[in-house]
């Protein structure tokens, strides 16, 4: 589609605006129907979401639009006839900054019904970690709601991880790359949100918390493959208001 889909959008979004003009003095629509031949340019940077539209139509005959996907503010002039797609210059403004990629820090605290399991998560410089989630016969994972992770580390910046977050499959199992930024010794957390059901009965959920310690780099140590196992030990079905509901 091309650049002039923003216009598309004033359709459904265009309130009363008190002192604002919404009339087209320039429309990509003929008899209420999309006219291809009347669309504009593309947009110069990469397109995606629809923008946001941040004022109509002033007197002057301008549109403002938040282009939410390159972090500026686009103006779409419809004078002398002939429409440009300008970029506005913000003087004096800082630009946003970017979320970091890093991980974050050791800063969760478990619930009281949180099983830690420790593991040694040796000397390698990058490897991967293998969740491996086993359930006894008679209960399998929820295939409706399905059982999560996340890691954190400490100290930050000191393990990069792929990916931080997802799911665990429903045969209980889930890959974490990993790859040491520093040779020192760090410690990683991974936070599991296991749900679990008994074959035609109520559905329960246990929280784990895998706690790996990295001891210091060896150079050249060969990628490592570390296990993270544990067996499910299944409750009482009894309703616990402190589990929180999966989302």
């Amino acid at each position: 589609m091309c650049g002039s889909h923003l216009l598309s959008s004033l359709i459904h979004t265009t309130p009363s605006v008190p002192n604002l003009s919404v009339q087209f003095p320039f429309s990509p629509f003929t008899n209420g129907y999309w006219n291809p031949s009347k669309c504009l340019s593309p947009l110069p940077e990469k397109k995606a979401k629809l923008p946001y539209i941040l004022h109509f139509f002033w007197p002057s005959g301008r549109i403002f639009i938040a282009d939410t996907n390159n972090s500026i503010i686009r103006v779409l002039d419809l004078n002398n006839g002939e429409p440009r797609l300008l970029t506005l210059e913000l003087k004096g403004v800082q630009p946003p900054v970017p979320k970091s990629k890093s991980l974050r820090r050791l800063r969760r605290r478990s619930a009281a019904d949180t099983e830690t399991i420790v593991i040694d998560g040796g000397s390698s410089n990058e490897g991967k970690l293998c969740l491996k989630i086993s359930v006894p016969e008679g209960y399998h994972l929820s295939k409706e709601a399905q059982s999560k992770f996340s890691v954190e580390f400490e100290p930050e910046n000191a393990t990069s991880v792929d990916p931080v977050d997802g799911t665990i499959s429903t045969e209980g199992s889930a890959v974490i790359q990993f790859k040491r930024s520093s040779p020192s010794s760090s410690k990683s957390r991974i936070y599991c949100k296991v749900y679990y059901c008994k074959e035609d009965e109520v559905c329960l959920y246990q929280p784990l918390m895998f706690e790996v310690s990295f001891q210091e780099a060896v150079p050249d140590a060969a990628p490592a493959e570390i296990s993270l196992p544990y067996v499910v030990k299944p409750k009482s079905p009894t309703f616990n208001s402190q589990s929180p509901l999966p989302r």
